[in-house]
């Protein structure tokens, strides 16, 4: 009896639904387009080359998703955050232990990830743990006993030993290891670490539609499948800027004014095509912090189509990634170069025409060069590319899960590419109601849910481990798809930290909605979040997502130093340096003579090289500048000046061993109220040090 009811019921819901889908044919009330039944796929064969190219190939990505086609995660989350099913509500979801999630233990190790094929890895990241690493991972495929990668868990990204010589697709950037390498399988997957692996992990993979095969991943690699992984890598590596017309393209080049209180047309087509490349540069930035205001002021919109609102719209600059003044870095999608010219390679169709505008709200005309590269295509099945800035609100069921922040909600169909993320550190106190006893900004997993899931399929453990690096490094770094463009301020200190990811092989598929988050802990007095999605929606389906005003995008941060006259060296806003590398070095390993255990390591490759430092003092006088400083067997003489001439003497800092100066006097120097640059050069080395580098610990203006 009880089965005839199950079945009747069964053939009942089924008949309830078809019924549905019919009623919603057409479009709903915000005019995006509704599925009816979803088409069969056909069936495939993935070459292991093919999905290595994923790694790179912009245009696919504007390709419709496939019925069956997934983007997910594992990863170390805590596992007390549960949705219960029964009452509907979430539970513990800002519990926060999230480096020892694991699937079960088995034979002596644990189980991290465990997918059902066919699919691949997509991206497997964790954080430098100290003493870790030696541990083994092993990851097992398609049932086979035998593992197809058996080795220490450091070798997947460092070291003498790594087994990926491909330094754009396996590297540490800022304390994080990423391995970018895809892991295919054509069943099943599993992966499993061992003792002193590390702590963190992030597995991402992809499911392709079940009627799909693809070569299974073999290591070593075949001659073949090396030589793709070698190709991405020199692509991935080489000056992403060059965006070249290949035969048949057409470039569009001019330069306008944007008038003050005036919308300016940079760009119009018409017919079918695709956008393949965009150079902006706006003549006249300095590169300093008057230049935050003015690429605020300017604004971005794209229109596909004819459509009467545009599907791109965002403050000039953050539609490239980065803000706060000219911050040269380079990613594959997005960049600035060292001239100031912004860059996007993003492919972006239309089929009734296309149109890119300006919009400046300041006071002051600005001329802009426009570079745009197309290409003549059929654009059938192919989706219109969005992105837009907002500042993040909380989740709208705040009382059930709080600490969301929304990132994205959206309708429809389309794929998800990522984010820029600008955060905002304040000098504030934790509110003391705060329902969390962490007191930093980087206590925030993402959670995105796809298609009106309930938990979500990807569940992260950190804002920074999302963006690909660990511990809040403030280590500026740029890689092919993540970057961290802008940090002042520290780890918790106040001041702006500007963050990007990108989602290439690892995009993420939707087919009713997408919905991300980020956990954000505290409120406005204490840390502020404002970001652009990048993602495509079905040609004629549109996003909710407004223009802002002007206030709304520049009344979330300062912009300017910290005043003050003590200034540690890992904080101090550098403007420029002209040689070598720039890096925050722990100082902990040498002993107690450094402040905040830390210092400002400048690692110049020749004498003369320049480094430029601000510094707002609380009023105009005459100063003496006292410092620490680090002495070691590779440092150089490095002397201070301000407006061209001398601070005092130069300084050797060479030493047979690491050590502290102590605090000395720098020199006496008149300076006004407000920013001052400072610039230290490196005069030459020591003849028995091997190098040049200087060691920053404090610097102390004594009026």
């Amino acid at each position: 009896m009880k089965k005839w009811i199950i079945c009747v019921l069964t053939i009942f819901t089924a008949l309830s639904v078809l019924g549905a889908s019919c009623q919603n044919n057409g479009a709903d009330e915000t005019g995006n387009p509704q599925e009816t039944e979803r088409e069969e796929v056909e069936s495939k064969h993935y070459t292991y080359a093919e999905i290595v190219s994923y790694l790179y190939d912009m245009e696919r990505l504007a390709e419709l998703p496939k019925y069956g086609e997934s983007s997910k995660e594992f990863t170390s989350y805590d596992r007390r955050s549960v949705y219960n099913e029964e009452s509907g509500t979430y539970e513990n979801w800002s519990a926060n232990a999230d480096g020892n999630g694991i699937i079960r233990e088995e034979d002596g190790g644990s189980v991290i990830a465990e997918m059902e094929g066919p699919g691949y890895i997509t991206r497997i990241w964790s954080a430098q743990v100290n003493g870790y690493g030696s541990g083994k991972i092993k990851i097992f495929i398609d049932g086979n006993e035998t593992p197809v990668i058996d080795t220490t868990f450091q070798s997947l990204f460092r070291g003498s030993k790594k087994i990926f010589p491909y330094d754009s697709l396996s590297y540490m950037a800022a304390r994080g290891l990423n391995c970018y390498v895809p892991i295919t399988y054509n069943q099943s997957c599993k992966v499993v670490v061992y003792d002193k692996w590390g702590q963190y992990y992030h597995i991402n993979y992809v499911t392709l539609p079940e009627n799909a095969t693809v070569e299974s991943f073999t290591y070593p690699l075949s001659e073949e499948n090396e030589a793709a992984l070698k190709k991405a890598d020199e692509y991935l590596s080489g000056d992403l800027s060059v965006i070249e017309a290949e035969e048949g393209d057409k470039e569009f080049e001019q330069t306008v004014t944007a008038k003050s209180g005036e919308r300016t047309e940079l760009f119009s087509t018409t017919g079918k095509g695709a956008i393949k490349g965009l150079q902006i540069q706006v003549e006249g930035l300095t590169g300093e912090f008057e230049d935050w205001q003015t690429l605020k002021e300017l604004t971005l919109s794209m229109y596909w189509d004819n459509e009467s609102e545009p599907s791109v719209w965002t403050p000039l600059e953050d539609f490239f990634g980065t803000t706060g003044g000219v911050n040269p870095y380079q990613s594959l999608p997005l960049g600035v170069t060292q001239d100031g010219v912004f860059y996007c390679r993003w492919y972006m169709p239309y089929n009734d025409g296309a149109k890119i505008l300006v919009e400046n709200d300041g006071s002051s005309d600005f001329k802009i060069k426009v570079r745009v590269v197309t290409e003549e295509t059929d654009v059938e099945n192919k989706m219109r590319f969005h992105a837009k800035w907002q500042r993040m609100e909380d989740a709208e069921d705040e009382d059930q899960r709080w600490p969301d922040s929304s990132v994205l909600s959206v309708n429809g169909r389309g794929r998800f590419l990522g984010m820029m993320l600008h955060n905002y550190k304040t000098s504030g106190e934790v509110d003391p109601d705060c329902r969390e006893g962490f007191a930093w900004w980087g206590e925030g997993d993402e959670k995105f849910y796809i298609d009106g899931e309930k938990f979500p399929s990807w569940f992260g453990t950190g804002t920074e481990d999302y963006f690909g690096y660990a511990w809040c490094d403030p280590t500026l770094f740029d890689q092919a798809f993540h970057a961290q463009t802008y940090n002042k301020g520290g780890v918790n200190e106040e001041g702006n930290k500007v963050l990007c990811r990108y989602q290439i092989i690892d995009n993420i598929p939707f087919f009713e909605s997408f919905q991300g988050y980020l956990e954000k802990y505290y409120g406005e007095d204490y840390v502020r979040y404002a970001n652009v999605a990048y993602f495509y929606l079905e040609s004629g389906a549109k996003d909710a997502i407004g223009a802002s005003s002007l206030q709304e995008r520049t009344d979330y941060y300062l912009y300017l130093p910290p005043e003050g006259t003590f200034f540690e060296g890992e904080s101090l806003y550098i403007r420029s340096f002209s040689n070598g590398t720039l890096d925050t070095q722990g100082m902990k390993d040498f002993g107690d003579q450094w402040s905040n255990d830390s210092q400002l390591w400048w690692k110049p490759a020749k004498a003369g090289a320049t480094l430029d430092i601000y510094v707002n003092l609380p009023e105009a006088g005459t100063y003496t500048i006292k410092g620490n400083f680090t002495m070691a067997g590779d440092y150089g003489i490095a002397r201070f000046s301000y407006n061209g001439e001398n601070i005092g003497e130069a300084m050797d800092f060479y030493a047979t061993s690491v050590k502290a100066t102590g605090e000395i006097t720098i020199g006496t120097v008149s300076l006004p109220k407000g920013l001052s640059v400072l610039r230290v050069t490196v005069e030459g080395k020591n003849k028995l040090s091997s190098s040049f580098m200087l060691g920053l610990d404090y610097l102390s203006f004594e009026k």
